[in-house]
């Protein structure tokens, strides 16, 4: 008889600077959600009938990326949290108790981020402010 043979599927490697195509974003859309007790985007299992094995890995990895990114910022006292739900509605995660001329905020989608900055944290921020990266770079 025959030795049995190892069945060896390999991962495909899968980076954050891979991207979706705007037609992909748009049937990965229909399948992410906001689970608003958990404070987290959730991907349902329906995304397997619309996007393949690869580029469900890839809307996987970003939106894991997305919720370390909603964790690190409710951690920040100075700024409210939202994230938009499939309707593009606020949903609030943190509101920041702080009162001060002005609102900053930070509103998640499962693909990116948009921030708000009022114009006191600009003008007190002056030359030394830089967007983009990962949260944690503020």
């Amino acid at each position: 008889m025959a030795p049995a043979q190892e069945s060896k599927i390999e991962k495909p490697d899968i980076s954050l600077q891979d991207s979706l195509t705007e037609m992909e974003t748009f049937l990965a859309n229909k399948h992410i959600e906001f689970n608003s007790m958990s404070k987290q985007f959730a991907l349902k299992p329906s995304i397997h009938f619309d996007l393949s094995q690869e580029r469900v890995l890839l809307v996987q990895k970003q939106i894991s990326e997305v919720n370390k990114q909603i964790l690190a910022a409710t951690k920040d006292r100075s700024i409210n949290v939202y994230a938009a739900d499939q309707n593009n509605e606020n949903i609030l995660i943190k509101q920041t108790l702080l009162r001060k001329n002005g609102i900053n905020s930070i509103k998640f989608y499962w693909n990116y981020d948009r921030i708000k900055l009022s114009g006191s944290t600009v003008r007190n921020t002056g030359n030394g402010l830089t967007l983009g990266g990962h949260l944690d770079s503020l």
